[in-house]
């Protein structure tokens, strides 16, 4: 029997296997919850999902408990889900955890970057300038979070890590803050030109004072913004200990 040409066999579409199905559905679930698609405390409505996502459920609810366990979803009675919702605490323990942690990983970034990681830093920022001059807040936030991963990026796997992590719950809330946004943009840009003058100098005690500073501000806008009487108490203290000038091991004894 003669065997059939190669460009004879039918073409063959593989779905991808049950861990890697349940990564795929995990990202674009908490894509959507990033972004407010699912808004905070909204019911996930798992057979609508599902289909929308054309998974099985079995992927879906993997993916759920893996999403309750970074704390973005919440089980809810008779098997369901809610998308966790906004809480001042929540918002203040997540810049807590941020400002000292980036303010150690950009003292320990700046030693190391070169010429094409300034570059590329500038690349950022006329990226940011063109989608501010135009309010595209969607195409902004790319440069964006690029701008701050490369600001830390020589710190080590395990912090740019905990730190994408962290500026990606946060994001859930700074996106609510829409009226005060051209202003943002603004003070921001300013905060940025004034991190990568001191990235350029290899000034490690400017940057990260910087830094700290700029998050600081953008934590206690958005804190403003969600909650007028909310006074972050923990985020000062927080501030404090980032912009702090860091403790040299004492010389070995002669």
């Amino acid at each position: 029997m003669t065997e059939p040409a190669p460009e004879d066999l039918p073409t063959v579409t593989s779905l991808p296997s049950e861990p890697q199905q349940v990564d795929v559905v995990f990202a674009q679930v908490r894509d959507k919850i990033l972004r407010g698609v699912l808004q905070p405390d909204q019911e996930i409505r798992q057979e609508r999902l599902a289909r929308e996502l054309a998974v099985s459920r079995t992927p879906l609810r993997e993916a759920l408990r893996m999403l309750e366990r970074e704390g973005l979803v919440r089980s809810a009675p008779n098997r369901s889900y809610r998308v966790t919702g906004f809480s001042m605490p929540d918002l203040e323990q997540l810049y807590v955890l941020r400002l000292p942690l980036e303010a150690i990983a950009i003292r320990m970034t700046i030693p190391l970057l070169g010429a094409r990681d300034i570059a590329a830093l500038e690349g950022d920022m006329a990226q940011m300038a063109h989608f501010q001059e135009v309010r595209n807040y969607e195409l902004w936030e790319v440069p964006h979070r690029a701008f701050h991963s490369r600001l830390t990026s020589k710190a080590g796997e395990r912090i740019t890590r905990l730190l994408q992590q962290l500026s990606d719950h946060a994001e859930r809330y700074r996106r609510f803050r829409t009226l005060e946004l051209p202003l943002a943009w603004k003070r921001g840009a300013d905060q940025h030109r004034s991190i990568l003058d001191a990235c350029r100098k290899g000034d490690v005690d400017a940057g990260a004072e910087r830094l700290a500073r700029h998050l600081g501000n953008t934590a206690e806008h958005v804190m403003r913004a969600v909650d007028p009487s909310y006074v972050p108490e923990r985020l000062y203290l927080a501030l404090g200990v980032a912009v702090a000038v860091p403790v040299l091991p004492d010389p070995e004894p002669s």
